[in-house]
């Protein structure tokens, strides 16, 4: 008797996470990225009002499923291809939201969760990770595994050295890029804003970097399996976007 192979019974989809930086990658090339990327599911971080509705305007063709919420820094945006269910803020610790959607891919509901918890502090010269953070991603890490199967898209803050990272696996999340991405998958900071002088002073000019951080991740329940994952399309902002192929399980 052959044994069957599990992977004949899933279908796929493309997801995609991108910190747009408040305002620092220009419209034109996250417009351009995300219509480029072809994925069928993006979080996004830092996505102001502004851009929020310039995307919303501009996108609808390519994206009719969308849900923006919060400004500024705290932004948070998904946009779909397939219907959204339901979509939301979830507050799991003070002045920090997250996204909680479920998205429908045929007869398959899939939950997204956007996260962004808060970055390292620098305390007495030593690099301190804020409790709040570190609660805020493990209360991200039981809500996908209470509602798979469960996709965390996000700018996270930590590297695989953090101990939130440890607190991912020791859940069973699996960490897309780290199953299949090829290279160190580094997004952060490609490029940094330096302030212009003259006549505007206040235009910041773009200087490109050489990223160190893996800081950009995308997350998975156990029940999904990663087929493929790299860095997407550059939108001129300050972090690397990254793009998964997830494989799903027939309901």
């Amino acid at each position: 008797m052959t044994e069957s192979n599990p992977v004949d019974s899933f279908h796929g989809v493309t997801v995609m996470t991108i910190n747009v930086g408040n305002g620092f990658a220009p419209d034109h090339r996250v417009l351009n990225a995300l219509r480029n990327s072809d994925a069928g599911i993006v979080g996004i971080e830092e996505l102001n009002r502004r851009q929020a509705q310039v995307l919303a305007e501009a996108l609808g063709d390519v994206y009719p499923h969308t849900a923006f919420f919060g400004d500024s820094y705290e932004g948070r945006g998904i946009l779909s291809r397939f219907p959204l269910v339901s979509a939301e803020i979830v507050a799991l610790i003070a002045d920090r939201p997250d996204v909680h959607a479920v998205v429908e891919i045929g007869p398959l509901l899939l939950t997204v969760i956007v996260g962004h918890p808060r970055p390292q502090i620098m305390h007495r010269g030593r690099v301190k990770f804020p409790t709040a953070s570190l609660r805020q991603i493990m209360r991200l890490g039981q809500l996908a595994l209470a509602e798979s199967p469960a996709v965390l898209l996000g700018d996270f803050n930590m590297s695989p050295r953090h101990p939130g990272y440890a607190r991912f696996q020791g859940l069973g999340l699996v960490d897309a890029y780290a199953t299949a991405g090829s290279g160190r998958g580094w997004t952060f900071p490609i490029r940094l804003g330096v302030k212009g002088t003259g006549r505007d002073p206040e235009h910041r000019r773009q200087v490109r970097m050489i990223p160190i951080k893996r800081f950009d991740h995308i997350w998975h329940t156990a029940d999904l399996v990663t087929e493929r994952a790299w860095i997407g399309p550059d939108a001129g902002s300050d972090h690397a976007s990254v793009m998964a192929r997830i494989l799903l399980p027939s309901p």
